[in-house]
């Protein structure tokens, strides 16, 4: 089976609600994932890389706020992350542990995470729970396709860069602005380590704060890098994006 990347920060590991467990909206439905504890704003990270093919409200009032649907590359599974708020376009490719989005501030804050097997199914796909025993309204009785995401083994953001050592990701794609990811944050730590390329001296961004979306400020922090290495000059192509030679200094620099 695959290993997937764990949607939430590594201490966001406590499962109030399991898959199979009896839906607590509604006991004849069955739950058709797990539901991970969160704070209102912490980033939900895609299990895997894909393209978004669904999003949408949970419900008419917004009480359970939105969902995205991530159909993997390999097409063997999607994943669907609920009570969120997207930051993503549906068509949107991502990669492994990229941004989807960001836990609503809804009431008791957490992140349904379930697992389908298979290509993306438009109605089912983004189900919360399906009944236990009579089929209901077309919905078929659970499991269906859904599989437990506990079967499954994770990585998670501390594997990808140990609080021990920020830069310890390597750079293997070019990064711009509106991209998310790991090797967005390990960029960011790389930027603040040096004074001349301080992305921020408060705030998000700044030391001790940095994020994993690569905005405006994280590309004025490269124009510097890059400028302080000789990489490129201003009005130059790409000048405040991370290209080939860009990486090649910061894979350097870590190593």
């Amino acid at each position: 089976m695959p290993s997937f990347f764990w949607p939430l920060k590594s201490a966001s590991r406590s499962i109030t609600q399991h898959f199979g467990s009896i839906w607590s909206a509604n006991h004849a439905k069955k739950h058709t994932g797990i539901d991970i504890t969160a704070v209102p704003g912490d980033t939900v990270y895609a299990a895997a890389a894909g393209t978004i093919t669904k999003i949408g409200a949970l419900d008419t009032t917004g009480a359970w706020a939105k969902y995205a649907v991530l159909e993997h590359d390999t097409k063997d599974y999607c994943t669907s992350y609920l009570h969120i708020e997207p930051k993503v376009a549906v068509g949107k490719k991502l990669n492994v542990g990229d941004r989807i989005g960001v836990i609503a501030d809804i009431s008791a804050p957490h992140c349904h995470f379930n697992i389908w097997k298979g290509t993306h199914d438009d109605k089912l796909t983004q189900r919360g729970a399906l009944p236990i025993v009579f089929a209901v309204g077309g919905d078929p009785i659970f499991p269906n396709n859904f599989v437990d995401p506990l079967s499954f083994s994770y990585r998670y953001i501390d594997d990808a860069i140990p609080s021990s050592s920020p830069t310890a990701s390597l750079f293997t794609r070019d990064m711009s602005d509106g991209m998310s990811g790991q090797d967005v944050l390990s960029l960011q730590k790389i930027l603040n380590a040096d004074p001349d390329t301080r992305i921020s001296s408060q705030g998000p961004g700044s030391p001790g704060q940095e994020t994993d979306y690569f905005g405006a400020l994280t590309g004025k922090a490269v124009e510097k890098f890059k400028i302080k290495y000789g990489i490129a000059n201003p009005g130059d192509p790409g000048y405040g994006a991370v290209g080939p030679r860009t990486r090649a200094k910061l894979n350097a620099l870590h190593s």
